[in-house]
């Protein structure tokens, strides 16, 4: 048997060998994956003594990822940076400069139970900014990290502070200044450095708090305004205490980046009033202002279901009137919406169809059909937006039936100037002559409904037979029938539709013609138009119109 001569290199020692490839190939692995940065786990954050503060280009790339990390678009290869200023700041970290995908967080509390305050992945590409509002003597704890699962790269951290100064006296709602006489105005006062307290409450954010309070010895209405202040501010009306408020209104950008607010206001009543910058927007210039308003106009009449105005006859019109204070009960029903509600009521005395309609008003309506009893309605019909913004119904009401029509805004729409119509759909008949009917059908074209009448009499009404047609709508109307015995004319004619196109076909011989005199008489004689009939055999009509 051969023997194999085994390699012994470095003096005859193989376990030597595999020795100095092991320490070469750890070499070459910490080469390429770098070792961890000092400030690699929260414990050892880098801290920041003074601004502004840059640190680095360094190596993330050996940086690892504690079980405690929180997340922020990903939390690879993550280094960590502390602060404690010793005055108010609107702090600026970013990573400009880096070469990969990072993400930087701000965070208040403690290593393990941290809040996070601030996130943000490709502010600028693929590096990142955060800006935060800093106070004076709190910890913040900020994390710098690769992408989702991407690598870690060359860090350039930079960190820079304004000072906010001090904050305004009326900052929190224990100092808020008190209205006492109207008008009122404050400012223009600095909100840079106002704070927010932990139960401010939001209303489109609520950064750079300021407050004002007023206990009105009359019943009155109140506007608050903030137009010509320097930044984005909204302006919300509270009633209640202190930590036990509850909301009037808000509103955030009533004129470009101002705000404004009109409320009723109680005699008697104290009314806590809170200016905020919107969202994470900074404080500014502020310009406060509250007057005496002029009291918006009384709900409709018919704002309410039990006051609904009754429709006596047909055709009804109602409007125009305003329906921006209309109020919506806890019992409105909904149809896309129910904002801003008037209601109308009608018991027909005889069976007939219906148009209710808002064509001419001047916001988003619906329009919604009920039978039943109010706190008990059963919806027949709902329509948004049958024509632009307006709304239309048509529904087969029955004698002696009541039915509630209500009106309202779209979803979360305002009211405004509203017309009302309803109406008694123009009869839409059809008649043959010379031909023993067999089916009839009736079709809108424009809205896809159709009925079929089998064994008709020679004279019908589409309308009556269950079509809802509104003037203008393109309508065809066909009749398949026998010729009488007798005969020696067939056609027909129509009322209520004017007819652009038609033709007669002798289905037994398979003769077409076209209508001639049809467009202007709205009466047609097949025979006349050249279709040759004899009795027994099946004919076929067929028109084409616009209703009127």
């Amino acid at each position: 048997m051969a023997h194999q001569s085994e390699q012994v290199p470095f003096d005859g020692h193989p376990r030597l060998w595999w020795g100095f490839m092991g320490v070469a190939l750890l070499l070459f692995c910490t080469t390429v994956a770098g070792a961890a940065p000092a400030h690699d786990d929260i414990a050892q954050a880098t801290v920041i003594t003074a601004l502004p503060f840059t640190d680095g280009p360094l190596t993330t790339t050996g940086a690892t990822t504690a079980a405690d990390d929180p997340y922020c678009a990903g939390n690879g290869h993550t280094v960590w940076y502390v602060v404690t200023p010793a005055t108010h700041l609107s702090m600026t970290v970013n990573t400009f400069g880096s070469d990969y995908d990072t993400t930087v967080s701000v965070y208040s509390g403690a290593p393990g139970a941290l809040t996070l305050l601030a996130c943000n992945d490709d502010f600028q590409d693929l590096q990142s900014q955060v800006v935060f509002e800093a106070y004076a003597g709190t910890t913040y704890y900020i994390m710098v990290g690769s992408y989702g699962g991407t690598p870690g790269g060359s860090l350039l951290f930079q960190a820079a502070g304004v000072e906010l100064g001090p904050p305004p006296a009326n900052d929190d709602i224990v100092h808020a200044t008190v209205i006492t006489a109207l008008p009122f105005t404050d400012g223009p006062l600095t909100t840079t450095g106002a704070t927010t307290a932990p139960d401010d409450p939001d209303c489109a954010g609520h950064g750079h708090t300021v407050w004002y309070t007023v206990t009105p010895a009359t019943d009155l209405s109140m506007a608050i305004k903030t137009l010509g202040s320097d930044y984005n501010t909204t302006v919300s009306v509270y009633t209640g205490a202190p930590g036990a408020l509850t909301r009037l209104a808000c509103n955030d950008d009533f004129q470009s980046a101002q705000s404004r607010v009109v409320f009723s206001a109680v005699a008697g009543t104290t009314y806590y009033i809170m200016v905020g910058s919107s969202y994470s927007n900074p404080g500014g210039s502020l310009l406060f202002q509250a007057m005496e308003a002029e009291p918006p106009p009384p709900p409709p009449p018919n704002d309410d279901i039990a006051d609904a105005t009754v429709i006596t006859a047909l055709p009804f019109t109602d409007g125009p009137l305003t329906t921006a204070t209309a109020t919506t009960t806890a019992d409105d029903p909904d149809c896309a919406g129910h904002g801003h509600t008037v209601w109308y009521v009608v018991t027909p005395t005889a069976d007939r169809f219906m148009i209710v309609h808002t064509f001419g008003s001047k916001y988003d309506t619906t329009v919604s059909v009920y039978t039943g009893a109010p706190g008990a309605l059963t919806p027949l019909a709902c329509n948004d937006n049958f024509q632009s913004a307006q709304s239309r119904v048509v529904f087969q009401a029955r004698a002696g039936t009541t039915y509630y029509i209500m009106v309202g805004s779209s979803y979360g729409g305002p009211g405004g100037r509203l017309l009302f119509w309803a109406a008694e759909p123009a009869p839409l008949e059809a008649s043959v002559f010379g031909l023993i009917p067999q089916t009839a059908v009736c079709k809108n074209a424009n809205t896809g409904q159709q009925v079929t009448l089998s064994s008709p009499a020679p004279t019908w009404d589409c309308q009556a037979a269950g079509i809802a047609v509104y003037a203008g709508n393109t309508v065809t109307i066909q009749v398949l029938g026998t010729v009488e015995e007798g005969a020696t004319d067939v056609g027909g004619a129509v009322i209520g539709m004017a007819p652009l196109s038609g033709n007669c076909t002798n289905v037994s011989t398979g003769q077409q013609v076209q209508f001639q005199d049809m467009l202007g008489a709205r009466e047609a004689s097949c025979v006349a138009a050249g279709l040759v009939v004899q009795p027994g055999e099946t004919v076929q009509m067929h028109v084409r119109g616009v209703a009127e």
